[in-house]
C-alpha cells in the first residue's frame, strides 16, 4: 500500500461537494489528521476563505496500486483546477439589496416616470409664458396672386383659473412619482431580503433532505441483510426501498425549489447567475419586535393619496374654468400683398373667446370630475383603513415569530444534549450506529426548524419595512 501526502488549498460549497463525490467513489481514503469526522471537519470550513491542509491519500484496493494511484492523482487534478477556477463569493442581504436598489429594471421605469412627470411640469409652466408664432399664406386666385404673413405674439391673461389649475396638477404629479419611486425601491427591497432568506431556508431544508436519503438507504440496507441472513419476510424491506423513494422525491423537488429561489433573485438583484455566491449565515441574536416596529404609518403611501385628491380638485377646476371668457394679450405685425393694393399693419389688442352654449359638454365634465374627486376621498380612507390592518397583522406575526425562534432554540438545545450524550455511548459500544444517525437527524432537523423559524423572522420583518415604505438602508 501507498501513501501520497498532499498540501492542498480548500475553500467554497462545491468543492466541498467535490471532496464528498471523491470520498465516495471508492476509488481511494483521505486521512485528516486531528479529524475524526470528516463531515464535520468540511462544514467547518470558511466558504468565503481558503483553507490550507494535508491529506494523505491511499489506495483501497490492494491490486494494481499504480492503477490506482493514477486514478487518485487524475481525481486530485480535477478537484485542484475545480478550485482555482471557481470564483466564489460572500454574498449578504445587504449586498442583494443594494444591488437590487441600483440595477432593478421596475426602479428605471419609475425613474422615467419622474422625468414625465417633470417635463408635464415644464409644460404647464410654459402655457403661462407668451406664444410667438408665425404664418404665411400664398395663393393664385382670378383677381391675380396673393401673399400674406404675420407674426404674432400671445399672452394669456385670463383663463378662468385653468392655468395655475394645470400648474397645480402639474406638481402634484411631480411629488407623486417621487413617492411612487420610494414604494417602489420598498417593494423591491422586500423581494431582495425574502429570496434571500428563502434561499437560506431552502438550503437547510436541502442538507436536512440529503441526510434522510442517507439514513434512509442505510436502513434500507440493514433491512435487506436482515430479510436475507434471518429469512424473514420481505415487507420490511420494501417499505424501507419506499422511503428511499420518497425522500429521493422530496430531495428532488427542494433542491428544484432551491434553483428556482436563485434564479429570482438573479432576476431582482441582477447578480451574475454564472458566479458562485455563498449566502451569509443569519444572524442568531435575540430579537425583540418592539424594536422592529418603529414609526406605525406609511408616510409616502398617505402622502400620495393626499397628492391624488389634489389632482381630482385641479382637474375639476379646469373644467370649471370651461364656463368663464378667456382673454388673451395680442401683438402682431401683419403683411399683405395682392394685386391692387399692399398693406403693412402693426397691431395691438386683448383677444376674448367665451362658449355661451356648448350642449351640456361643460357641465357633464365638471359632473364627472365632482365624482372622481368623491371617489378618490373615499379611496384613501379604504386605503388607510388598510394599511392599519395590514400593519397591525404583520407586527402580531413578527410577535409570533419571535416566540417560535425562542421554542426551536429550546428543542436545539435539547436534542444537542442528546446527541452528546448519544455520542459518549456510542464510544462505550452502548449504541448502534443505526440509533446514532437518528438521533443526528433528529439534532439536524431541530437545528433546521430554527434556520426556518429564523428566515421566517426576518422575512417578516421584511414585509413590516414594504408596508411601512422603507427600503431599510440608508440613503
Amino acid at each position: 500500500m501507498h501513501k501520497i501526502n498532499v498540501r492542498m488549498v480548500w475553500g467554497g460549497n462545491q468543492n466541498k461537494q467535490w471532496m464528498m463525490n471523491i470520498l465516495s467513489s471508492g476509488f481511494f481514503l483521505m486521512n485528516f489528521p486531528n479529524c475524526k469526522n470528516v463531515n464535520r471537519y468540511f462544514e467547518g470550513l470558511d466558504p468565503d476563505k481558503t483553507n490550507d491542509f494535508e491529506i494523505t491519500i491511499r489506495p483501497i484496493k490492494r491490486r494494481q496500486p499504480l492503477k490506482q494511484l493514477a486514478y487518485a492523482a487524475c481525481l486530485l487534478l480535477i478537484l485542484t483546477s475545480q478550485a482555482n477556477a471557481e470564483e466564489i463569493r460572500m454574498l449578504t442581504v445587504d449586498k442583494c439589496v443594494e444591488s437590487a436598489l441600483q440595477s432593478n429594471l421596475t426602479l428605471r421605469v419609475s425613474q422615467l416616470n419622474m422625468i414625465q412627470a417633470g417635463a408635464k411640469r415644464t409644460q404647464a409652466v410654459g402655457q403661462m409664458l407668451p406664444v410667438l408664432s408665425t404664418s404665411f399664406y400664398g395663393a393664385l386666385s382670378t383677381e391675380g396672386s396673393v401673399l400674406a404673413f404675420d407674426v404674432r405674439a400671445t399672452q394669456p391673461l385670463f383663463l378662468g383659473g385653468e392655468l395655475m389649475a394645470s400648474k397645480q396638477k402639474a406638481d402634484a404629479g411631480v411629488e407623486f412619482s417621487q413617492h411612487a419611486q420610494t414604494l417602489s425601491k420598498a417593494e423591491i427591497a422586500y423581494l431582495a431580503r425574502r429570496l434571500f432568506f428563502e434561499i437560506k431556508k431552502k438550503e437547510a431544508e436541502v442538507k436536512l433532505a440529503e441526510e434522510e436519503l442517507i439514513h434512509a438507504k442505510k436502513l434500507k440496507d440493514a433491512a435487506a441483510t436482515f430479510v436475507e441472513t434471518e429469512n424473514e419476510p420481505e415487507t420490511v424491506l420494501l417499505v424501507r426501498i419506499t422511503e428511499v423513494s420518497q425522500k429521493e422525491k422530496e430531495l428532488l423537488e427542494r433542491q428544484q425549489e432551491l434553483k428556482a429561489f436563485y434564479e429570482q433573485l438573479f432576476y431582482i438583484t441582477a447578480l451574475d447567475p454564472e458566479t458562485s455566491y455563498v449566502l451569509a449565515d443569519l444572524n442568531a441574536e435575540e430579537f425583540d419586535p418592539e424594536k422592529e416596529i418603529g414609526v406605525s404609518e406609511n408616510a409616502s403611501l398617505e402622502r400620495m393619496l393626499d397628492l391624488q385628491i389634489n389632482q381630482a380638485q385641479q382637474e375639476l377646476k379646469i373644467a370649471r374654468s370651461n364656463r368663464f371668457p378667456k382673454a388673451y394679450l395680442v401683438s402682431r405685425y401683419r403683411h399683405e400683398d395682392e394685386s391692387f393694393y399692399e398693406k403693412n399693419a402693426l397691431e395691438a389688442g386683448v383677444l376674448v373667446k367665451w362658449n355661451i352654449w356648448d350642449f351640456g359638454i361643460t357641465s357633464s365634465e365638471i359632473q364627472a370630475q365632482k365624482a372622481e374627486l368623491t371617489k378618490r376621498e373615499l379611496g384613501k380612507h379604504e386605503e388607510i383603513q388598510k394599511h392599519q390592518a395590514e400593519l397591525r397583522q404583520v407586527q402580531s406575526a413578527l410577535e409570533t415569530k419571535a416566540k417560535v425562534i425562542g421554542i426551536a432554540r429550546r428543542d436545539v438545545m435539547a436534542t444537542e444534549e442528546q446527541f452528546k450524550n448519544a455520542k459518549a455511548k456510542q464510544i462505550n459500544g452502548d449504541i448502534s450506529a443505526l440509533a446514532m444517525d437518528e438521533i443526528r437527524i433528529r439534532y439536524l432537523t431541530a437545528q433546521t426548524n430554527l434556520s426556518r423559524a429564523l428566515c421566517d423572522y426576518e422575512i417578516t420583518k421584511a414585509l413590516l419595512l414594504k408596508v411601512l415604505g422603507s427600503t431599510g438602508v440608508e440613503e
